[in-house]
């Protein structure tokens, strides 16, 4: 069974039987790996003796994977094998997956997750009717706006707080619809206000993230459309880098989209009904861009991106290293995709 919106996703979850496989399809990282946290709690809950077992990157050898989806545990009911994605494995890795998915075992589930179900379209036809694919690789733009708006008042609720839709709308805006980033900014706002229920636009005017937005907006521009986006700020620290990034984020995840459009044949006019939100002379950098790359370099270049952040994290580098670094890999792709187009064109 196959869903294209979440919520209806999480309505059949909750009412309907457990599928041997769940397939998230969400060009978006952090987003992707949520949404597969979410279908692994929630059959870990409906199974409390289940075993989770999630690879370990390269570390963590494949077999394990196989040994858990073929080996019914000792001390645990049932398996939940986490795959983040699909994309990242081998040839053969990819055809065991497959193998397990139109023939499951019993006691194991297998939650898997891509940036594009393209390459699975035929295991997904073959076994419709065993597992439920959720697949937001197609989704509007305000379709993926309203449900971040709506994450984000759940998310609040969680916290036993209560936010706006248009408090929300504004947090996920400033925080260029990045969903990470809006979940900080909306933790640090929860923080500011203690034992107060509800939150105000004062809150978030009073703790929120502070940069210029045209700076930020003028420097991910840069990046993807330009060769150089180099910082002249020497106080620029990691405080005004995830925002920044944040602003890449939606640029990557914007430019996807229209170069899918422009893989699939739409026409101009096509694509300016798809996008309507968008302004013409923005659509018009955006088909730009589309018409030089396909959707396999945004998808690398998010994976740029997400490797930032991680080191952002966990590593001691400075905002403006990170910064140049990730310049220097966008930079690279450009050149790596400008060659490939360079050879089409010659054969």
């Amino acid at each position: 069974m196959k869903f294209q919106n979440l919520a209806s996703f999480e309505k059949h979850l909750h009412s309907s039987s457990v599928c041997s496989t769940y397939l998230i399809g969400c060009s978006d990282v952090d987003e992707r790996h949520k949404l597969i946290c979410g279908v692994v709690q929630w059959l870990a809950a409906k199974y409390p003796g289940a075993q989770v077992y999630t690879p370990k990157g390269a570390k963590d050898p494949f077999s394990h994977v196989v040994e858990n989806l073929s080996t019914r545990p000792l001390f645990a009911s049932h398996v939940v094998v986490r795959l983040d994605d699909f994309h990242d494995l081998s040839k053969k890795e990819k055809e065991i997956v497959e193998g397990f998915i139109l023939k499951p075992s019993a006691f194991a589930f297998l939650v898997v997750g891509s940036s594009s179900l393209k390459e699975m379209a035929s295991v997904c036809a073959q076994a419709k009717n065993d597992m439920v694919v959720l697949d937001l690789t197609q989704e509007k733009p305000w379709d993926r706006q309203k449900r971040l708006q709506q994450w984000l008042v759940e998310r609040c609720s969680r916290e036993g707080k209560k936010i706006s839709l248009q408090l929300a709308t504004e947090i996920i805006e400033a925080c260029g619809s990045d969903m990470m980033l809006a979940e900080q900014e909306l933790l640090k706002v929860i923080t500011y206000v203690g034992a107060r229920i509800s939150l105000q636009p004062e809150d978030c005017k009073a703790v929120g993230i502070r940069y210029t937005m045209p700076t930020g907006w003028q420097l991910a521009d840069a990046l993807l459309w330009d060769k150089k986006a180099p910082l002249k700020d020497p106080s620029f620290s990691l405080s005004d880098l995830l925002p920044l990034l944040g602003q890449v984020r939606y640029h990557i995840h914007l430019g996807r989209q229209f170069a899918v459009c422009v893989a699939l044949g739409h026409t101009k006019e096509e694509i300016g009904r798809h996008f309507s939100s968008v302004r013409p002379q923005a659509q018009d950098r955006y088909l730009q861009l589309a018409h030089t790359y396909p959707p396999p370099f945004f998808e690398e270049v998010a994976k740029c991106l997400f490797k930032i952040e991680l080191l952002s994290k966990n590593s001691n580098l400075s905002a403006p290293f990170l910064w140049d670094y990730l310049v220097a890999q966008i930079a690279k792709k450009k050149v790596q995709y400008a060659k490939k187009n360079s050879t089409r064109s010659l054969a």
